[in-house]
């Protein structure tokens, strides 16, 4: 496959995945309290994502209000159709990076990284996808699978000494100290 060829595909996929993520499509919908895809319409509801990310604010996390309220204490996460293939479409496309970070390493790494170069539109789907982390927690077996994939993305972009490996890291040992405090 040619490089202009892997441009083309992962700006693609980099569209499929900002659509994904802007609809939280990849959240399974028996985290909704009412079952809908989305509670914009509701603005009393606070969303699982909201609370999780809300929590790393908050050191004594679970004392707080709106992260254990009784719809989500006895929820079963219940993955469906579409939660599950977004989530494997998120999953396959952090291997992808990987596995194109670990064969491409010495090109990466003198590479400029422009606007609009391949590399740079790989940053930008490692860092889409590493922003997803806090909340594939809550999305079951599926959710922790991805986020097993995107943090070994982000350890092959580190390893890699690739530009932006600060920004990509960041996002894991935050998740990391947040799920060690659980």
């Amino acid at each position: 496959m040619s490089k202009k060829d892997c441009k083309r595909f992962v700006v693609g996929a980099q569209s499929i995945l900002d659509t994904i993520v802007s609809a939280e499509s990849f959240i399974p919908e028996s985290l909704f309290a009412d079952g809908n895809e989305s509670d914009d319409n509701n603005n009393d509801e606070v969303s699982a994502g909201f609370c999780l990310l809300f929590a790393v604010s908050f050191p004594s996390y679970t004392d707080f209000p709106l992260i254990n309220p009784p719809r989500f204490s006895s929820l079963q996460v219940v993955p469906d159709a579409n939660s599950s293939e977004a989530l494997r479409f998120m999953k396959i496309l952090a291997e992808i990076v990987e596995s194109y970070v670990a064969t491409n390493m010495s090109s990466l790494q003198s590479a400029s990284f422009n606007a609009g170069t391949l590399e740079a539109n790989l940053l930008t789907l490692a860092e889409t996808l590493n922003g997803t982390l806090m909340e594939l927690h809550t999305c079951g077996k599926d959710g922790v699978d991805c986020q097993n994939g995107v943090m070994t993305m982000c350890e092959a972009w580190w390893n890699a000494a690739l530009v932006g490996k600060v920004r990509i890291i960041n996002g894991g040992l935050d998740w990391l100290d947040w799920l060690v405090k659980i």
